[in-house]
Parts: structure tokens; sequence; C-alpha cells
């Protein structure tokens, strides 16, 4: 991997860059937010204790969460979150095309597989039966439009320099879409797990009234976390370089 540049940890978390550069962060804190994003990530965490008592789901109740870096620009929107505050909501709310186990390692979820065999040319199969919270099925245009919403500079994306390496996309069929990358990268599976799938309708104004729609994140605090044949993540080349 070469040698961590801090465009690159400003492309994986900004608020967490600063940190980690100002040297206000040890290696110890960043670990043990590594190890939550993987519980996390893998669906480990409820954030009920009568769910943890009792084994049958009950409907309704209140969650009330304090969150340390909460402001007043929180979204739901996954282009424009910014804190952990925004990453743990959409934690909840979105399906990614893989997610990540327990190991920090993609695994299959909305997507059936992702596949290439030189790193430029990705093709990525969707899971069949799927369907968004109104009833709409998931198509491959859903995660076209999701993927390409973060290359739009108009939507000012947290992730539009991850997002600049999409050359191309195309639906081989309503299950399937081909991604060309503008060079290789390998890393495609571990950022998809990092990948909120949306409705191509939209309406992420929408967000914070109906919750019904869903928008691509490839963004959060643990994306660029762990990396294929165990190379270091970029968040750890940080710590190293911030602390010598």
């Amino acid at each position: 991997m070469s040698k961590f540049d801090n465009n690159d940890a400003d492309a994986v978390n900004p608020a967490l860059t600063r940190m980690i550069t100002e040297g206000s962060l040890s290696r110890r804190s960043l670990m043990k937010m590594l190890s939550a994003g993987a519980v996390m990530s893998s669906g480990l965490i409820t954030f009920s204790g009568a769910a943890l008592a009792d084994d049958k789901p009950v409907r309704g109740g209140k969650l009330r969460a304090a969150m340390s870096n909460a402001s007043a620009t929180d979204t739901l929107d996954p282009a424009k979150s910014n804190n952990s505050a925004d990453y743990t909501r959409q934690f909840m709310f979105y399906s990614g095309l893989t997610e990540l186990d327990k190991n920090l390692m993609a695994q299959p979820a909305l997507a059936e597989s992702l596949e290439s065999s030189d790193g430029i040319t990705w093709h990525i199969k969707l899971r069949k039966g799927v369907t968004f919270h109104d009833g709409k099925p998931l198509t491959a245009k859903d995660v076209i439009y999701s993927l390409s919403r973060h290359k739009d500079p108009a939507i000012a994306s947290i992730a539009f320099k991850l997002a600049d390496q999409f050359k191309t996309f195309s639906a081989v069929n309503d299950n399937e879409v081909q991604l060309e990358l503008s060079s290789a990268n390998f890393d495609v599976p571990l950022y998809a797990g990092d990948t909120a799938v949306s409705d191509r309708a939209g309406r992420h104004q929408r967000f914070q009234q109906r919750h019904r729609h869903r928008s691509v994140c490839l963004q959060s605090l643990y994306a660029g976390c762990a990396h294929h044949r165990h190379q270091k993540s970029q968040l750890l080349q940080a710590w190293s370089a911030a602390s010598g």
C-alpha cells in the first residue's frame, strides 16, 4: 500500500483524522473504535436492554441515546454524514452491498457476489427477493443511482474522492451491475461494506421525515479499516505516521 496521505485520511473520516494527526487519539482508543465498528457492522449489537432479556420481539417503545459529538448538522443522508452519531443511526437504517464480519472482512449482503479478475472490471450480482421499506424491489438501477450520486460534484459527498474512481456503470440485467474503475482496486468489496443502497427516486430531503428511501454511503467511520491480505488500514497508517 502506498504511503498514507492526509487527503486519503479525509476521505475515510475528517473528524477522526484530525484527532489522529493532532495526537489526541491514542492507539488503544483507536483500536477500541475499530473493534466497535466491526461489531456494529456485523449486527452483533442490539440497542435495547429489553431485547437482550427477552427473545420475543416487542413492537414500539422509544430509544434515547446520548452522543458526544452530535450537532445541529446531524443528518440521515449518508453523503453528508461526518460524525459517529450520524454513522450509528445509518447502521440502523441502511443495508450494504456487503457487510464486514468480526475480522473486518467483506461478506455478501445485498450483493450475492462482487467479482473481478483484474481489479478494474467488477461484476456485482444482487441478491434476489430484496425489497425496500415501501415494498419496491431492489434492482441494478438502484445500485447505479446510489453509486452515481457520489460522483456528482453538486452533491458534495464525503465519499467523492472514492467514488471518483468509478468510471462507468451498466446494468447487465435487473440483478447485475458492471462497474468499471479508472485503475485497479481490489478493496471495492470492503468499501461496499459501508454502502447503503437507495431507491433511484432519490428524494433525500425526506429522510428525516419518512425514512423510506435509502442512499449510498461508501464512507463511514469504519471505511478502509481493513484491507485484503491483512494490509495495514488507512486509519492505522495515520496513527503510525502521527506517532512517528
